[in-house]
């Protein structure tokens, strides 16, 4: 009798382990499902918001070291940022800043509490040489990267329509065009831009990237 009520005992706790095993199987497919639906979100809501981007977008006024972020969506940002203003040993000056489409996600982890890893798709860089005591312009360029490593400029063209002096308030323009794919992200986009720079006589200084006259295509 004793053997009998042993061996119901262990077909009992066979069943409990078996159906244990069910659940967490079960459990785990759920959070890998989860999983991937969230993945498929961030990249859908990163590249509406590379294609929000070709739309164009403007800081304000900026300080030398001042940074302004610029809402796309729940998932992308555009940071402006005025990085460099100083003097070279030939007493030149030299104007820089960049503004960067960035993928904010936000991460859990162990222990800690919950924060946003931060991915730069593309950067656009904007860099001015002048001669203070004349305003004269020595050089000027703005050129595009890939922001990491999962990223690839496929092509990229500069045309500036610019003068050979700086005006106070008045823009350094001219036509920006790039073509870039980001693996990370499912993006790949041609934007076409006409940018702008305007420094202020109080040492601010203005980005903008608008529309240019092609529209923006989707790879």
């Amino acid at each position: 009798m004793m053997y009998i009520m042993q061996c119901h005992n262990i077909g009992i706790n066979k069943k409990r382990v078996v159906f244990c095993l069910v659940i967490l199987v079960l459990l785990w497919a759920g959070f890998q499902w989860l999983a991937h639906r969230q993945g498929d979100s961030d990249e859908y809501s990163a590249s509406q918001g590379a294609l929000l981007y070709g739309n164009g977008v403007s800081s304000e006024s900026l300080m030398v070291g001042q940074e302004e972020n610029i809402f796309l969506n729940e998932r992308t940002k555009v940071k402006i940022a005025y990085t460099q203003n100083d003097l070279d040993e030939n007493h030149n000056r030299w104007v820089k800043g960049n503004l960067a489409l960035v993928v904010h996600v936000p991460v859990q982890q162990q222990n800690t509490k919950k924060c946003e890893m931060e991915y730069t798709v593309l950067r656009t860089n904007f860099c001015l040489q002048y001669q203070p005591d004349t305003l004269e312009i020595l050089s000027f360029d703005v050129t595009s990267e890939s922001g990491t490593p999962h990223g690839e400029l496929l092509e990229q063209t500069t045309h500036l329509n610019v003068s050979n002096y700086i005006v106070y308030d008045m823009p350094l323009q001219g036509e920006h065009s790039v073509q870039f794919i980001n693996y990370q992200w499912g993006i790949g986009m041609v934007y076409c831009w006409r940018y702008e720079m305007i420094l202020r006589e109080d040492g601010t200084v203005k980005f903008s990237l608008f529309p240019g006259k092609e529209e923006i295509i989707s790879q």
